[in-house]
C-alpha cells in the first residue's frame, strides 16, 4: 500500500473547524442507502457542470483567475422539504434537527454530505457511494457509505463511535483525506457550509 504524505491543503477534509493533511491509500468504496427511511426523487435543475470562463468585461484577467465552482456539480436537488427521507436536505446542517433518539427525526451522532467541489449550494445532491470512516477516541473505526444524495450518518442507537474523534474520506480509487485534529461536534454541515464556517473552507470533499 502507498502513502503519501501531502502536507496542509486549502481542499482537504475539515469537520468543525479543524485543521487536516491529506494522504493517499488503497480502499474500495461500497454504495448503498440506509435503512428506515423512503427514498424520494431528486428534481434536475438548469446549469451546466462547466465552471464559469473569464468575466467579458475584464479581458485582461486570465481564466483560471475567475473560475469558479458550478453552484449543483450533480445538477440535482432536494425538493422535499423536511419530508422523511435518507436523501433528505444534503448540505445543510443535519443534527440541528437529528438531535434525540427515536421520534420523528431519529438521532445521530454524525452525519453530513460529501460534495465533488467545495462550494456546493444547499440541497444539492452531492458524490455517491464515497467511503467515510469516523475513528473513535477508543480507536473503533465506523465506516459509513454515502447515499445517493451523497449524505452519510450514524444513528445514535448502537453507535460505538466515542468522542472525540477523526475521520477518513475515501474515493472510488482509494485516494484518502485524512481529518486528525479530534473533534466533539458531529454535525458535519454546520461548519462545512458552501462558504465554510469556523475555518472550514468549504465542502467536505473526497479527495
Amino acid at each position: 500500500m502507498r502513502v503519501i504524505a501531502m502536507g496542509m491543503l486549502a481542499a482537504t477534509l475539515v469537520v468543525a473547524g479543524c485543521d487536516a493533511t491529506a494522504t493517499s491509500a488503497s480502499t474500495a468504496a461500497a454504495s448503498t442507502d440506509s435503512a428506515g427511511f423512503d427514498s424520494t426523487v431528486a428534481q434536475d435543475v438548469g446549469g451546466t457542470d462547466d465552471a464559469s470562463t473569464a468575466d467579458a468585461a475584464a479581458p485582461d484577467v486570465a481564466a483560471d483567475d475567475v473560475a469558479v465552482d458550478p453552484p449543483c456539480p450533480s445538477n440535482k436537488m432536494w425538493t422535499k422539504g423536511n419530508q422523511g427521507s435518507a436523501l433528505m436536505q444534503p448540505g445543510v446542517a443535519c443534527i440541528a434537527c437529528h438531535n434525540k433518539s427515536g421520534g420523528e427525526a431519529p438521532g445521530f451522532v454524525v452525519a453530513g454530505t460529501v460534495y465533488p467541489s467545495l462550494h456546493a449550494v444547499d440541497k444539492c445532491y452531492g458524490s455517491t457511494a464515497t467511503k467515510v470512516e469516523i475513528i473513535g477516541s477508543n480507536g473503533v473505526v465506523t465506516t459509513l457509505t454515502t447515499n445517493s444524495a451523497g449524505n452519510f450518518y450514524q444513528s445514535k442507537f448502537g453507535s460505538k463511535i466515542v468522542m472525540p474523534y477523526t475521520a477518513k474520506v475515501y474515493n472510488a480509487a482509494g485516494d484518502m483525506l485524512e481529518m486528525t485534529t479530534p473533534q466533539t461536534n458531529g454535525d458535519c454541515n454546520s461548519c462545512h457550509t458552501p462558504d465554510g464556517a469556523s475555518n472550514a473552507p468549504g465542502r467536505i470533499i473526497a479527495p
